[in-house]
């Protein structure tokens, strides 16, 4: 189905001119359906924005890429910018096929992997299940979920950061896991539930020992919680942390199947078992376009599968 490139010179407009025609454009590329019968399904949009700089919109559909198969393109589309420069062949990583990820999971089927995870799954949520997730809203919940959402961002300075991981750190956590520990914390106390169900995404490329590979394969796994709060802050971080390791362990086994094995009522306004989710992902490293750097900008969300979803990005800072 191949890859669309679409150019705009913006150089020749005023600043104010030039930015709110960037926001334009990159809009409408993110606000563009894909056609998952003729494609493509993913599509990248060039806008020079002056002599020596330009702004680069890269939207993929979520059946051909994830987040760290973002990552690989950008990075080759970086690396071969540069070949064409310095009029070389720029040498990158072979990529594996998608057929050597299937055979991994299949793998994984033959040697019980999958359905020790499927039995892990069924001793969490064997018994009972819990109720969906009740945050305070400011509006009657519809019907039908519309999908419509927002972002808002913030930074975290390094006098709130270090003492945060230093605090993970002596504790035995990972930074990860206290922010996801908080993050549980305050759904339950919105709530007013102590039974918290947060779906965590996972890579599957490193599971399987795959990289490179650019597809979709995340996993999706619904991290339950009994929150305790007679307990100190730090015995939730260390069993969010056991919970979160034994998890992870087993995403061979993901929402959907998890799913199937539970008997859900289904609410039209709401994914089943999982309205909040959370996710950690590190900053990507600039792109080097022959010499020139280029850093990575969040685009603007306007649809949202959760209730809530909560990302960190790691910067670094």
């Amino acid at each position: 189905m191949g890859a669309t490139w679409d150019w705009h010179d913006l150089s020749e407009l005023s600043e104010e001119e030039r930015d709110e025609r960037v926001q334009e454009l990159a809009q409408a590329n993110i606000d563009e359906p894909f056609d998952f019968h003729q494609g493509p399904l993913l599509r990248a949009l060039l806008m020079k924005t002056g002599p020596e700089t330009s702004v680069i919109c890269v939207c993929a559909s979520h059946l051909v890429c994830d987040g760290l198969s973002l990552e690989i393109v950008s990075e080759d589309i970086a690396a071969f910018y540069t070949g064409i420069v310095q009029g070389r062949w720029m040498e990158r990583p072979p990529v594996p096929a998608l057929s050597d990820y299937t055979a991994a999971l299949a793998e994984l089927e033959e040697s019980g992997d999958v359905e020790e995870a499927r039995d892990y799954w069924k001793s969490v949520y064997g018994e009972t299940v819990p109720p969906d997730l009740d945050l305070p809203l400011d509006r009657p919940r519809p019907r039908r979920r519309s999908f419509r959402g927002g972002r808002l961002s913030y930074y975290l300075d390094s006098e709130l950061n270090e003492p945060m991981r230093a605090f993970a750190r002596e504790s035995g956590c990972t930074a990860f896991v206290l922010m996801l520990s908080v993050y549980e914390l305050m759904l339950s106390r919105l709530s007013g539930q102590d039974d918290i169900v947060v779906g965590i995404p996972a890579a599957g490329q490193p599971y399987v020992g795959i990289s490179n590979l650019v597809t979709h394969a995340v996993s999706f796994l619904p991290l339950r919680t009994r929150i305790d709060t007679t307990s100190s802050f730090k015995a939730l971080m260390l069993k969010v942390h056991e919970g979160f390791l034994d998890a992870k362990d087993r995403q061979s086994c993901g929402y959907g199947e998890i799913l199937k094995e539970l008997t859900l009522p289904r609410d039209p306004s709401r994914l089943p078992l999982v309205t909040a989710s959370f996710n950690m992902d590190m900053a990507y490293n600039p792109l080097d376009f022959d010499g020139e750097l280029a850093r990575f900008v969040s685009a603007p969300r306007g649809l949202s599968k959760y209730d809530l979803l909560f990302t960190l990005t790691d910067e670094g800072e």
